[in-house]
This record gives structure tokens, sequence and C-alpha cells, in this order.
């Protein structure tokens, strides 16, 4: 990022602070040359520093005067003097964010307060190359890398009452929110007052060093949204009008006929315009109140109603109009008090039901659960027994493959009890293996199911897989024929292998096949047993970013991290295999191998481990949660063996070996104008090649239309730009146009094997 922007704003910044008297900005620390606080709030820090003679070290940032905290990471550090940060107040933690350029290739703290203890202190550091939120009692990690030596933008949001997960803590690098988390913990914040707040440093005992240079550092007492969190990035005044921190929060259930609706005040707020109505279109209809104070009552709430509300904030000017600035639209939902949100759903068929969970209505004195495979009506006609369950909100069952149930939730509520609906699962049923089948095959997933949260393994041996998340199944078309394959649209989806397990050392082989699609270049997981443990089949496996193909192993003798030298995401269906024989690896790509790599004999730790789909996971249990990552975007027809195939295997079961094969320039490059050499490798049995080109004409060249036809030749070698036939392009090349090629192959007794087509663009 470009650093002059703090010299840019910083006059204007410092000018229009000067004005504002209700600013939720709290301490705003740009270290140019001095640990001052220019937010107008006089929290003026002081450097510690290792230096003997006492000075910090000061560096140029940018071209201009501005000024940046450069720290060796020992016993150097800034000291926020006489302030504790924003605290809790009756266990309730206020929000807050926290906003500094940092620049490192080490482990540090960027700004820290509070006492050790559960959920007592807050941090904000790097860790393990990315960004890391904690308070000693869980954390949040983010898997962008920034302990790169680079300039990055760093943010940390809290929400009022707020825990360390994503939707209550948000992490932000370069003014936008992380992608991908990892872990986040479930207690919520309670900072409480202990050491002056450090930057640099961890406050309480004086550790954790930051070695590298920090700069710019902000601190408000409130959430901040994507886009002033991008402001503050690029030197913005930090001040915003419009109101925050809403609770309840956007989404959340009330469980209650009644709610106290609050918010946090805009900067600059007289009043408060109240919206509340059951519809997102709120007008003038729907205007509650207009206050003075930052709460509201709602009374008379209805079960099963979304309610919205808006928060409107104005400012008197003398004079003139008040400044009216709308707030953003937020939403509540009143369940209804029977139980709700079933699992399994309503009527799915499941991979593997061990318990029967729901959320219990308004937190009820009791459960009585009914189950039974005899239909609804015996649960209506009463000859069903219910089971009394006191507090927990699940019910452990044993149950028949194959079978369809069941069930329901009534809730007690000490005077009247809520009836809940009657809802149905299916288990997945055994599946018969085929005797034909590989005797090798140990799991077979096709995906073509037409719905259901459930994916079944074909091979015979029932290791069926739970879907998580809603994953979409969509038409195929790729692979072994029709069928349906799964997409992934969120990094939350994945499957849960069940009943296949990896808990033995000295494994010599195995080989994963699947049909993948994808027009992403970053991480996406296609099936994992831990690549720590295990194996781990994957796109971009040597993490560049780049799209190839991932396949890691561990091995006797270490971590094969193995990465194909072709990419895959090109929007296009391709079968992708990861296979490892007695220490060797190999990627297949469409049938072709790629380089191999060598280490050690066997494969295995021995550790318990199971199977994620889509997933990095490495929960040692089947009901282990995603740890996160990316999920591939199409997938089908995914097969795990206990034997290593050939090269020769590999080509005849997913090549067609008599078509041409490995087009130079690569499908879909781009090459620099001139003279442009078209090579390929020939089909088996060719002994000649019909060319079609064309010009911006992909569907002739599809077709093989006469028109696109340029003839026969022998050498697989055609040379495009030279303006002397065969080259179609007499008049040259065009820059920026796109040119589309296929060859067919001719074999000694004239048939010919139709080939793909390929394309390259020139550039301009």
């Amino acid at each position: 990022m470009n650093r002059q922007v703090k010299c840019l704003f910083v006059g204007t910044l410092l000018l229009c602070m000067a004005g504002i008297a209700s600013a939720s900005i709290v301490g705003y620390w740009p270290l140019d040359g001095d640990a001052n606080d220019l937010s107008g709030n006089g929290l003026h820090g002081t450097v510690v520093t290792a230096d003997p003679d006492g000075d910090p070290n000061w560096v140029l940032v940018g071209e201009g005067p501005g000024q940046a905290l450069s720290l060796v990471g020992v016993n150097d550090y800034v000291n926020i003097d006489g302030y504790k940060g924003i605290l809790a107040t009756d266990g309730v933690q206020a929000a807050f964010s926290i906003a500094a350029w940092i620049k490192s290739t080490a482990d540090g703290e960027i700004l820290t307060w509070g006492i050790n203890g559960l959920a007592r202190r807050n941090t904000f550091r790097i860790n393990g190359d990315g960004l890391r939120a904690e308070h000693s009692s869980g954390n949040l990690r983010g898997r962008t890398m920034v302990r790169d030596g680079e300039w990055h933008h760093a943010g940390l949001t809290v929400v009022a009452g707020g825990n360390l997960r994503p939707e209550n803590c948000k992490l932000y690098i370069d003014g936008l929110e992380e992608t991908e988390y990892f872990s986040g913990g479930s207690t919520r914040y309670n900072l409480t007052a202990g050491p002056d707040m450090h930057i640099g440093n961890m406050a309480y005992n004086n550790t954790r060093w930051f070695p590298g240079i920090i700069d710019e550092v902000h601190f408000y007492s409130r959430v901040l949204d994507p886009n002033q969190m991008m402001e503050v990035m690029n030197g913005a005044i930090a001040s915003w009008p419009d109101a925050g921190d809403f609770s309840p929060g956007n989404g959340s259930l009330v469980e209650a006929t009644w709610v106290a609706l609050s918010w946090g005040a805009g900067d600059g707020a007289d009043s408060h315009n109240v919206y509340f109505g059951t519809s997102e279109d709120l007008g003038p209809d729907q205007l509650v109140s207009s206050q003075t104070e930052i709460g509201f009552d709602v009374t008379d709430l209805a079960q099963g109603q979304t309610y919205y509300w808006r928060i409107d904030e104005v400012q008197a000017v003398q004079d003139a109009n008040d400044l009216v600035f709308p707030g953003a639209l937020v939403s509540f939902t009143v369940p209804v008090q029977a139980a709700y949100d079933p699992s399994p759903e309503n009527g799915t068929v499941n991979a593997i039901v061990s318990s029967l969970s729901w959320t219990g209505g308004w937190s009820p004195l009791m459960h009585a659960v009914y189950v039974t495979d005899a239909g609804a009506g015996a649960i209506n006609n009463g000859s069903v027994e219910p089971t009394i369950l006191i507090r927990d909100a699940s019910l452990a069952v044993g149950l028949e493959a194959g079978t369809t149930y069941f069930w329901a939730v009534d809730e007690f509520y000490g005077d009247h009890w809520a009836l809940g609906d009657i809802l149905s699962f299916s288990t997945a049923p055994n599946v018969a293996a085929d005797p034909n089948a590989d005797p090798s095959l140990v799991a077979y997933w096709t995906f073509d199911e037409e719905a259901g949260s459930t994916a079944l393994d074909m091979s015979g041996n029932n290791y069926h897989a739970a879907l998580i998340n809603g994953i979409e199944r969509v038409e195929s078309g790729a692979g072994e024929g029709s069928g349906n394959a799964l997409n992934f649209t969120d990094n939350d989806q994945y499957g849960a292998i069940s009943g296949l397990v990896y808990e033995t050392s000295g494994i010599p082989e195995v080989t994963v096949f699947a049909w993948i699609r994808t027009a992403i270049s970053t991480d996406q997981y296609i099936l994992s047993y831990d690549r720590n443990e295990y194996y781990r089949l994957e796109i971009n496996g040597l993490g560049g970013g780049d799209g190839q193909v991932g396949w890691d192993v561990w091995t006797d003798a270490g971590q094969i991290d193995y990465g194909s030298e072709k990419r895959v995401d090109d929007d296009e269906w391709h079968h992708v295999a990861g296979v490892f024989d007695k220490g060797t690896a190999t990627i297949f790509i469409d049938g072709v191998a790629e380089p191999s790599v060598t280490l050690g004999t066997t494969m295995g730790t021995g550790n318990r481990r199971f199977g994620f789909i889509a997933s990095n996971s490495e929960a040692t249990s089947y009901d282990g949660a995603n740890s996160g990552g990316g999920s591939i975007t199409y997938l089908d027809e995914l097969k795990i063996f206990s034997r290593a195939f050939s090269a020769d295997e590999m080509r005849n079961m997913f090549t067609n070996v008599a078509q041409a094969l490995d087009p130079d320039p690569a499908n879909g490059a781009t090459v620099l104008p001139g003279i442009v050499g078209l090579t390929f490798t020939p089909g088996e049995g060719a002994v000649s090649h019909n060319v079609y080109l064309s010009e911006n004409d992909f569907d002739s060249v599809n077709a093989g239309a006469d028109s696109v036809f340029v003839g026969n030749v022998v050498n697989p070698a055609i040379l495009l730009g030279i303006g002397i036939p065969p080259d179609p392009f007499v008049g040259g090349l065009t820059p920026g146009a796109t040119y589309f090629w296929r060859i067919d192959e001719v074999d000694a007794d004239g048939n010919v094997a139709a080939g793909k087509v390929w394309s390259f663009t020139l550039s301009l």
C-alpha cells in the first residue's frame, strides 16, 4: 500500500478532530517522532526502548515527512500512560476496534491491555504468519500472510458483549475482511483493568515483543464496518455520524415477547429517530420515536415473526434544517416456543444418526421426545411413549440402516406444553458391493443423490459421508456419464466420512481419484486425512496461489509437499488423482502423469484419523468440525483405492489415447504478438494430423467446419504469422484476438480421432 497516505491526510485529520466533541475515536497515535495521542483525548504514550541512550528508533515512511516506530523486538514498546483500555462493565464487554499499519517478518503483539485470566485481556498480534485475536480463553486466527516484511494495514473489531466467533470478532487485512478463519472461542470478552495499554508487546507480563515497524495506530469505542475500516486505512477523518453497535444484533433470535433495543450513538448525534416494523421497508409510518435516549423498548412481539428496525441519527444545525443520517437496517426474529432447528433435518437421508437434537424453544423446563418407525400416526394416537429430558436438547439413539423414522419434541413451560411438528428422516441404506468392481476399491462417492445431506458410498463398504451446511447438487456432465456433482459455495461446507479411518502406519500404497472444476487459484481441498498424518489431495498444494494440484503425503521419512506443474483453474472439468506407491508420489491430471517425487517407503503415523471431503480438517473424530480453508468449487466421482495405479492404467482409463495431447501454447494462454508455433503430442497410432484454425470462431472449430480446415500435416508443429501457406492468416496475427485450434489424428487405416478445441490469445 502507498504509505504516503498518512502524510497527505494528517493535517486535515488534526483540524477535524479538534472540533469533534463526541467522536468514537478513543486514541490516535500516528507515531511521528513521538507517542502523543492526537485524538483530543490526551492518551499520550511513552516509548520504552532498549537503546542504552534511551532514544527510540524512528524511521521515515513514504516520501513525505511522516515517521514510524521501528522496534527491535526486545525490551521496547509504547506504554499508553495511565490508560487501561476499553473494558467490560458488569461482565458485558463494550465494543471496540483497532487499526494500525505494521511491517514485520516475525510474530509479535500490536496492541494489548487487561489482565491474565478468563477472557480478561485483549491480544491483537501477528502469529503463525497471520493476524490473531485472543482474550486468554480462546483465539481467532486468520490465514492470510502478513509476516512477509511488507506493509500491511491490520484491523480488529469486536461487538459489544461479543466472543471470538467470526460473527462477533472480525480481522481485517489491507482494508478487507479476512475470509479464512481458524478456530474461534465462544467465551465472551470480559476485559478487566490491569497494566497500562501497550503498543508493541504483551501488556500484563512484558513479553511477545513486536520485531518490526508500527505506524498510525487507531483505537475506537465502536465497531468499524468494512467501509469505515477502508476509510481509516486510507487516512480519512476518524468520525462517523451513523449509529452502530446494535442490540439485539442483526439476525438475532429473541426468546421473549418484548425486547430492549439499544445502539451506539453516531458521532455528533443530538437525537435519534427510531423506526420499527415487520417489513424491510421502513417509512414514515414506522417512525415510532424521536428521542435523545439510546434505547427503546418494544412489547407485544409475536412468535415466529421477524422484525426490522433502523436508527437515523439527527444533528441539530442552528438556523438550518437538521442533518439526518440514515442508519443500517437491522433485524431479529422471535422464534416459536416449540422446538426448532431439528437435526436431522426433516425429510433428509442421513449417513449416520447417533443422536437427535433441536433448539429448545424459549428455555423450557423439560422436553418430551417421541421416536418411532411406525409412522406419524403412532405419535398422534399416543401409542409411542416419550422420553423425558430435563436439560439436554438431544437424545442418543440406536437406529437401523435404510429405515424411515418419525419424531417430535414437545416443550413444557410449567403451565402448558408447546407441541412440536412431527418430522421424519431416513437412515442411509446398506449398499451392496459390485462383484465386478476392483477389489482394492475402498470408497466411491458418485454424489448422484437428488438431494439430502448424505453422499452414499457405492463401494459396498458403506462409508457414507454426511454433507454439512447445505451443499448444492448440480448436473455434472463430467467423468463417467450423467448424474450430479457437488457445488460448494461456502468455505463452511464439507463432507464428513463415517466409519473409514486410518490408524496404522506402514501403509504402502493408496490412490485417490476425483473429477473437479474450478476457476479459483487459491487453496481448495478435495479429500483430506490430515496431511501431517496420512494424505491430502487439493488445489494449490504449494501454497503459492497458482491453481495447481497438490498431493501431500506423510511418509516414514517425513512430509511430501508436492504440487503439479499444470494448472487446473480454467473452469473446465479435470480428472485429478494422487498416487502413493511405496515412497513415490505422483499427480495425474486428465490421465497424464506429472513429474514424481520420492521420499520414504510407506505412509501414515498410526494415529487415528477420519476423512473429510472438501475440507482440511485435523479432527480426530467423525463429529469434528471443519477447520477452515476453501472447498473445491465442483466435485464429482470421488474414489479411494488401497493400491497404486500405474501410469498406463491412468492414461487408458481417463484419456483417449488416440487424441492429440499437451498443446503448446497451453489452452487459454496469452502469448506475445509475432510468429506463434503450435505444437502437441500426437495420439497413439497417428500418422498425420488434420488442422482446424480460426480467429474468434470457437463454434466452427468445434464443429470441424470446412471453412476453418487448414489441411493435413505430417509434422506435429504449425507456424502461424509467417504469411506463407499453409499459414491461413496471410495478413499476420491480430493483437488482442483469440485463436481457436483443433487437431484430429489420422491413423494408418484412415480412422480419425477428433481432438479437443484449444485456444490462445495474443496480447495487445
